[in-house]
């Protein structure tokens, strides 16, 4: 059995059932099954090669990822914004002999030195009812067989093609239809497509026989309405897009009514900013935190709707309350531990680095991109502990620790702080080169709508909250934060923007 055989199994058992809407188009089981036949076809001749994407959210883009599964092809999905010297990068990795692209994105694939014989047009739905003409069979396909090739986001280095095989994505939506209440009838679909997330959302959706409403981008207005007329019962958001939502002035709870789980990931959750979402959204909502890597296949962790509700003697909501700031335990077919610098397990409470080992690791070379070490542990360079539940809390990722004449800094730490000031809605920290002490902690802030941020009350915020070596010696009040398309932030470019725009401000570091 592959993702295909899983995702067609709603066409042979409720054909009319509405699948998959986009704008005014309106598709049935049915009709999404003929169209992906049709375009497998297309594929066959190129069975077991890569076939590259580049276009928003789209009902063509999810057709071309079922036609690659059933005509044997590797998806490879390209992120939209890549330009230039990056896409020709993605270009040289996926080695595609087929590129469909939408036609916003032909002139910059043409730029990068895309073949121009090599590039087909998005397709667009069949004009007609399905056909009654047989099809050739779907491939028959093993479930270690490559499924699709995800770039990871590229915060911190250039982006590395991960190729997920397609018992790694049938782990995944077997444990997550578990996992979370997926009786319901519609899913949202907001996050990109050529992210892990939104594609899990796809495959669980249609395994469960739901009806996926496609957005070609996320906006708060358009979100609630998809949300009110299609009566939708699941979404996925990030947090970034969680902010904007419930500071948005269409925000009605009211118009959530049918929403029964809220996922969120992908980036950091500012503990002030998931209080505000609990206290605001309907009670009937249940909230899902889910951790997890492209290599690992998404969610290895997840923090579910029980843990989300504030319930129980004073003692338990304290407890529950902590744990609000974990990512929650290792699901089903998946490890969960925290390993030293030689490899071993750490005792609960201690940092380390997270490692994860399980059926939804990708297979990968020896010391390749996304390779699992001999002992199947894949390192995550994501830091955290482990509770004597076994919750997982992160602590930031390795590459991204700040050093201050010895003393290690976690942005993470930092950025939660600075988020708890009732006049901050957002916040991110890297560190600054400096010749004294290595480096000095920098801080960019954005707003509350409505709000402005008086920076020297920020600091004094800070500095009743945080060790002195810990607090922001450079900040800048912004309108945004530098972030892939997902949301995470961009260390890298934060750290550019804060050498240009942040300003001195006085502390109690002092003596490094």
């Amino acid at each position: 059995m592959n993702v295909y055989d899983i995702c067609a199994i709603p066409a042979s058992i409720e054909p009319d059932r509405e699948c998959l809407v986009s704008g005014r188009l309106r598709l049935s089981y049915a009709a999404l099954d003929a169209w992906t036949a049709r375009l497998a076809e297309r594929l066959r001749d190129h069975a077991g090669r890569r076939i590259a994407i580049i276009d928003i959210n789209s009902p063509g883009l999810v057709a071309l990822l079922l036609a690659c599964w059933r005509a044997g092809c590797v998806a490879v999905p390209f992120n939209v914004r890549a330009r230039g010297e990056e896409l020709a990068y993605l270009l040289h990795q996926a080695e595609a002999p087929v590129i469909f692209a939408g036609e916003r994105y032909r002139d910059a694939l043409a730029a990068a030195g895309a073949s121009t014989g090599a590039v087909e047009a998005m397709p667009r739905p069949l004009a007609a009812a399905p056909s009654s003409d047989p099809t050739p069979a779907p491939a028959d396909l093993s479930e270690d067989t490559v499924a699709i090739g995800l770039f990871t986001s590229g915060s911190t280095a250039r982006p590395k093609l991960i190729e997920i095989s397609h018992a790694n994505l049938l782990a995944h939506v077997v444990a997550t239809t578990e996992l979370l209440n997926n009786s319901g009838s519609a899913v949202v679909v907001a996050a990109p497509l050529f992210h892990i997330a939104a594609l899990g959302s796809i495959c669980t959706g249609l395994f469960s026989g739901r009806r996926l409403v496609l957005l070609d981008e996320f906006d708060p207005e358009r979100w609630l309405s998809a949300v009110e007329a299609e009566a939708a019962t699941h979404a996925f958001l990030v947090p970034t897009m969680l902010g904007r939502l419930i500071d948005h002035p269409a925000f009605d709870a009211g118009r959530l009514r049918s929403l029964t789980t809220l996922s969120y990931g992908a980036a950091p959750m500012p503990p002030a900013l998931l209080e505000r979402c609990l206290e605001r959204f309907p009670d009937s909502v249940g909230f899902a935190n889910g951790f997890g890597q492209t290599e690992t296949t998404s969610t290895v962790t997840l923090l579910g709707p029980d843990d989300h509700r504030l319930v129980g003697s004073p003692e338990e909501i304290a407890l529950r309350r902590r744990r609000l700031h974990s990512v929650g335990r290792a699901i089903s077919g998946v490890e969960v531990a925290v390993l030293d610098d030689d490899g071993r397990s750490l005792p609960p409470g201690q940092v380390g680095e997270v490692a994860v080992r399980g059926d939804r690791v990708v297979r990968g070379r020896e010391g390749g991109p996304g390779a699992a070490g001999r002992d199947g542990w894949l390192r995550t360079r994501d830091l955290g502990y482990l509770d004597e539940d076994g919750y997982l809390f992160l602590a930031g990722r390795a590459d991204d620790m700040m050093i201050r004449a010895g003393e290690n800094i976690a942005p993470v730490e930092v950025e939660a702080v600075l988020a708890s000031h009732p006049d901050v809605a957002e916040a991110a920290v890297a560190g600054i080169p400096d010749d004294d002490v290595g480096e000095r902690v920098g801080a960019a802030v954005i707003a509350r709508p409505g709000h402005s941020i008086d920076v020297a009350d920020l600091v004094r915020h800070a500095a009743a909250r945080l060790a002195a070596f810990k607090r922001p010696e450079l900040v800048a009040v912004v309108d945004e934060l530098p972030r892939s398309p997902l949301g995470k932030v961009q260390r890298p470019r934060l750290r550019e923007l804060l050498q240009r725009e942040g300003r001195p401000v006085t502390t109690t570091a002092g003596g490094g």
